[in-house]
């Protein structure tokens, strides 16, 4: 092969590289760029305090629905950072926690003004809204209008706010505990306040209280403070560990425990 030859087919690859989307990639929204130049801080999730400005949108096409998500505290101030998602059937079971990616039309975050721009294909179909993510609990579904073309659809939605409690888990040995399976749920009405905002399935407070740590044996919760139960294992199941923690709702100090060298009996259960 001469070097003619070679160079014309690196530029090829190149160009293919750039012309083509990647298959099985995340789902596309035209304002995932934002033309305002505003950037969403995902890390700082919550109310906005003070008057915002709120963005101008394109206007959708004829085969376009524009939805766009309010998204409000109880005080009614704009949540930023939240992710919102338009769906084309609402999530069952522990896929409420996250929906499964072939329903997801788009998600956006929404930015310092409170809202969550998503276009959809005009296909005259119902919609639901999702709103989770960190700090949000629980995660919400609200039914939206059809998908009618040259529409723009405004809705508000509250979000449910919580602190987030940092649980990290190491074994006997002192060594973090990878894919920990991990139940935290609440004891005599703790997270009472924690409202069944939206067409949330089921009702309980139980809902969404079961995850896997990761690879560093850390794990989330956006909880109210309050008293919890604590089941965790190490991933193969064996190693249990019961316990009651309260929680004060201070974020600024993760919660560490140590699972046993041998599983916790039922009896020896504190609740």
């Amino acid at each position: 092969m001469t070097k003619l030859h070679s160079l014309a087919l690196v530029l090829l690859a190149g160009l293919l590289a750039v012309g083509l989307p990647a298959c099985g990639g995340s789902k596309k929204n035209p304002f995932g760029k934002r033309s305002t130049g505003e950037q969403t801080d995902l890390r700082n999730v919550g109310a906005v305090e003070g008057p915002v400005q709120e963005r101008k949108f394109a206007e959708p096409t004829a085969t376009q629905t524009l939805y766009l998500l309010y998204l409000r505290d109880k005080q009614n101030r704009p949540v930023q950072g939240v992710s919102a998602m338009v769906l084309v059937q609402p999530p069952e079971g522990l896929n409420i926690n996250q929906p499964r990616r072939k329903t997801v039309v788009a998600e956006m975050p929404s930015g310092r003004d409170g809202i969550a721009p998503i276009m959809s294909e005009a296909d005259g179909k119902p919609k639901w809204a999702w709103v989770g993510g960190k700090s949000v609990f629980p995660p919400a579904v609200y039914e939206l209008q059809p998908a009618v073309g040259g529409q723009t659809v405004k809705m508000t939605l509250q979000v449910p706010i919580q602190p987030v409690a940092k649980l990290v888990f190491t074994d006997h040995t002192g060594m973090r505990v990878p894919n920990g399976i991990i139940t935290f749920k609440p004891l005599d009405g703790a997270g009472s306040d924690v409202e069944n905002i939206g067409d949330r399935p089921g009702g309980s407070d139980n809902y969404g209280s079961t995850k896997r740590s990761n690879g560093l044996g850390e794990i989330e919760y956006p909880r109210p403070a309050g008293r919890y139960a604590l089941i965790a294992t190490k991933e193969n199941g064996s190693s249990r560990l019961y316990a009651i923690v309260n929680w004060n709702g201070d974020e600024s100090k993760p919660l560490e425990f140590t699972l046993p060298e041998t599983s916790m009996t039922e009896a020896e259960r504190p609740w």
